[in-house]
């Protein structure tokens, strides 16, 4: 089915989330885990437009619910349970962290 990448950073300390974004195309999804899921809190101006545009293309997010309560964080993006995140593994063809 695509590519599942995997972000594990803060979006504000490496340019690991803009990477993985701009490698993603229609069918592939991104799991946000981690500090990754500081995205649902709030995302850096430089890579907005890039996940707008990326939704738009058919590109799927997701976020690791555990890591959001962990952090007080709370999302309407698609939230995976550890379960989910499994699933997720075995639903992409490949996997890139």
């Amino acid at each position: 089915m695509g590519i599942l990448f995997i972000v594990h950073r803060s979006p504000f300390q490496r340019n690991e989330v803009k990477l993985n974004l701009e490698m993603a195309k229609e069918g592939d999804g991104v799991l946000f885990i981690q500090d990754g899921v500081l995205m649902a809190k709030a995302i850096p101006p430089h890579i907005k437009e890039l996940v707008e545009r990326k939704e738009k293309e058919g590109v799927k997010f997701y976020f690791l619910e555990e890591d959001l309560k962990a952090r007080g964080i709370d999302t309407d993006g698609e939230k995976v349970t550890y379960d989910g995140f499994a699933e997720l593994i075995f639903k992409y063809d490949k996997v890139v962290m």
